[in-house]
């Protein structure tokens, strides 16, 4: 059902990212890991409407910060 696959998707998502904090960030795998990332943030957007990209914008409104260019979805 859908909200395992958010789910599911969310936490692909999380790791990933877990993995791109220890990675040099200059290496071709944490540019195919930041488009995978984007990928996951794109598919979680279709399935709740794009309210996935408000929260993460919200978030980041919340502290003062932008959002990373490849996880927001315009």
């Amino acid at each position: 059902d859908i909200l395992n696959e958010v789910t599911r998707l969310y936490f692909e998502r999380r790791r990933l990212q877990v993995e791109m904090i220890s990675e040099d960030m200059n290496s071709p795998y944490t540019l195919d890991t930041e488009m995978r990332v984007a990928e996951l943030t794109a598919l979680i957007d279709a399935l709740t409407g794009g309210e996935f990209s408000r929260r993460i914008k919200n978030n980041y409104k919340a502290v003062g910060h932008q959002p990373p260019a490849l996880s927001e979805n315009k």
